[in-house]
């Protein structure tokens, strides 16, 4: 009976450090991803080409040529960014407008809450 106990300890142990983990990273992930985010375009292109720099061991002269070449590209995918999300409100306003063709007054109230609640509810990254 006691190896059993022992048994069951450790795999709550376990189980209880995979959970913890799990949390863990995704914090870390998350706040990462928010630091990143809330970067400017510089701080991001000197990032990535420092990230260049090691991995290909590139000289002072080549990474502040990859910084340059890479802070050239941002407003191309400021551009983007801004196409696709008129492109996804676009078809989002034509599927809402589609799916209350087919509700009753009341339920379209009801439809329009819920979209209410979902967009106050999104927090978007700032964009630089």
């Amino acid at each position: 009976m006691r190896t059993w106990n022992w048994l069951l300890i450790i795999l709550a142990a376990f189980l209880l450090g995979g959970a913890v983990g799990y949390q863990f990273n995704n914090a870390l992930v998350a706040r990462r991803a928010r630091l990143f985010a809330a970067s400017t375009p510089a701080e991001r292109a000197a990032h990535m080409a420092g990230r260049m720099a090691k991995r290909l061991d590139l000289t002072p002269e080549q990474r502040e040529a990859v910084t340059a070449v890479i802070l050239s590209y941002d407003a191309r995918f400021a551009q983007n960014r801004e196409e696709r999300n008129a492109a996804r409100d676009a078809i989002s306003a034509d599927l809402n407008r589609d799916l209350e063709a087919l509700l009753t007054p009341e339920q379209i109230v009801l439809h329009e809450k819920i979209i209410a609640e979902l967009r106050a509810a999104k927090r978007p990254l700032p964009r630089h």
